[in-house]
């Protein structure tokens, strides 16, 4: 009976062991290891959408003329990203250079549509005010810009009470970019 009784006692003092290492040491490093398999996964997902991005912009770049001269003018007529604040410097460099007042931008991005797999167009609202010699002259020049701009709507409005010959008109004009 000594023998079954000090059997039971190592057993006993065996489970008290390892169940303290299982909790404090072994528990703790498959935690970690789970932890390491979720990163894994998360990483293993960010390899496969930067693979799709890589795969989306080589199509992209087989779209695109082979020449750089001709994909230098493409990017200038829809550049990377709406840089709306680049976009309105354009637009009032061309109305300085027409002796026309630029009074207010407005942008549109809900009536922006995709057209194609990464070229976007927006909307543009803006006020001027100048000559209508000079209006013809700044839509030439919005013609003449490297950027796509397409002037939509005209709206002209003269002041009765002014007496120059200034008038006011408001343009609706689509600009185009790529994402």
């Amino acid at each position: 009976m000594a023998s079954k009784s000090t059997s039971n006692l190592i057993s006993a003092i065996i489970l008290i062991v390892i169940i303290p290492t299982f909790v404090f040491v072994l528990k703790p490093m498959l935690n970690e290891v789970n932890a390491l398999r979720n990163e894994i996964a998360d990483i293993q997902t960010q390899i496969d959408d930067y693979g799709k991005e890589l795969d989306s912009l080589q199509s992209l770049n087989k779209d695109l003329p082979p020449d750089q001269v001709s994909r230098d003018k493409l990017l200038q007529l829809a550049p990377e990203g709406l840089n709306q604040s680049q976009l309105i410097q354009n637009v009032n460099d061309i109305a300085l250079k027409n002796n026309i007042t630029l009074h207010s931008v407005n942008f549109d991005k809900a009536g922006t549509d995709e057209l194609a797999s990464n070229l976007h167009k927006v909307a543009i609202s803006a006020s001027f005010t100048g000559e209508y010699d000079d209006l013809i002259k700044f839509l030439k020049g919005v013609e003449a810009n490297m950027r796509a701009i397409v002037v939509k709507t005209i709206n002209l409005q003269r002041d009765s009470g002014n007496k120059s010959n200034a008038i006011t008109f408001n343009l609706y004009m689509e600009a185009y970019y790529q994402e």
